[in-house]
Order: structure tokens, then C-alpha cells, then sequence
């Protein structure tokens, strides 16, 4: 039976620990910059959330005004 090679071992196989490194290497760095747009993302949704705070704040202060 055949057993089938891990990634690192594959990595292993065609280039040593150089290339064990370089795809872990490339993992992190994918891992980075799916982060920074999560980030991106939800600060986003953070500055639209700000803002419809405020909004209702402002309607609410208007509301009652037109109560007094």
C-alpha cells in the first residue's frame, strides 16, 4: 500500500528544508493578508455602525423636542 506524502515531506522530497521554509513562508504571508482584510472589513462596518449612532442619537434629540 502506498502512503501518500505529507506537504512537508513532499516539500522535503523536491527541495529540503529550504523549500519546507519557503511554503510555510507563504502560508503566513496568506494568512496576513486574509487578516488585514478582515480588518479592513470590519472597520468598515465599525465607521457605517458610528455613523448610524449617531443618526439615531440625532433623531432621537429631535423626537424629543417635538414631545415638549
Amino acid at each position: 500500500m502506498v502512503r501518500k506524502m505529507s506537504s512537508d515531506e513532499d516539500a522535503m522530497s523536491l527541495g529540503g528544508l529550504e523549500e519546507v521554509k519557503r511554503r510555510h513562508l507563504i502560508q503566513e504571508t496568506q494568512l496576513v493578508d486574509h487578516l488585514k482584510k478582515e480588518i479592513h472589513n470590519m472597520q468598515g462596518q465599525l465607521a457605517r455602525a458610528n455613523i448610524r449612532i449617531m443618526e439615531l442619537v440625532h433623531e432621537k434629540e429631535e423626537l424629543k423636542k417635538k414631545l415638549k
